[in-house]
């Protein structure tokens, strides 16, 4: 990091980075390819079997499902009121019927 002192997370990743450094990366397991050489197709140039980089996709979360919004039961809800003397909430709506 540029500068990981002026934040705790910036210092908690700095320790981090140094640990997985130290340990050999149990954490932070850097993509290597695997060589493959082909048994079939030749490279011209040099005559033996194409060689390919072959990289593991990485192991990843799944994706979180996230449920679906509730609907809203009240559709013409304007506001409501506490009203102190007897203890109740009163809803006032669009519509005018409710006053």
């Amino acid at each position: 990091m540029i500068n990981s002192t002026n934040s705790s997370i910036g210092a908690d990743f700095d320790r981090l980075n140094l640990r997985e450094c130290l340990r050999g990366f149990t954490v932070f397991k850097p993509r290597r390819p695997r060589r493959r050489v082909s048994k079939t197709t030749k490279d011209p140039m040099i005559g033996k079997g194409k060689v390919t980089l072959v990289i593991d996709p990485a192991k990843v979360v799944p994706r979180v499902k996230i449920p679906p919004k509730q609907p809203v039961m009240l559709t013409n809800f304007k506001k409501w009121f506490y009203d102190d003397t007897n203890g109740e909430a009163i809803i006032r709506l669009n519509n005018i019927e409710d006053i």
